[in-house]
């Protein structure tokens, strides 16, 4: 009788968690310029997966868009917030610009888009 040995094999995947956004666009609505010259708005990370999730970076179309990040690690299950200012007093009229937000989840980039309307 020939006995077969069976040894467990290893996996070797690992788990990737998933970046959810509370939003992937947001609209300041009109901004008048004169009485505000830095317009913002905080958006929720929420990380789904059992993993920790690490911000990398977020890009922005334009240098008149900043970001900041309240913590770049997200631990499983956890939210963390995002600040996307604009800078207004260089606009005039509507506007649209991207955040390109890169991270080690199982969606890399996500693309984040801000507009609105500055006034005099």
């Amino acid at each position: 009788m020939t006995t077969f040995h069976c040894s467990a094999i290893k996996d070797t995947t690992k788990e990737v968690s998933q970046l959810l956004l509370g939003t992937n666009q947001f609209d300041f609505g009109q901004i008048d310029k004169n009485s505000k010259s830095i317009a913002t708005v905080k958006i929720g990370l929420y990380n789904s997966g059992t993993t920790p999730v690490l911000i990398l970076k977020a890009d922005t179309s334009c240098k008149c868009v900043k970001t900041n990040f309240e913590n770049d690690e997200i631990p499983p299950k956890g939210t963390a917030y995002l600040s996307i200012s604009i800078e207004t007093k260089e606009l005039e009229g509507p506007f649209k610009k991207k955040v390109y937000l890169k991270t080690t989840a199982k969606n890399r980039v996500e693309l984040i888009k801000i507009s609105g309307n500055v006034t005099d």
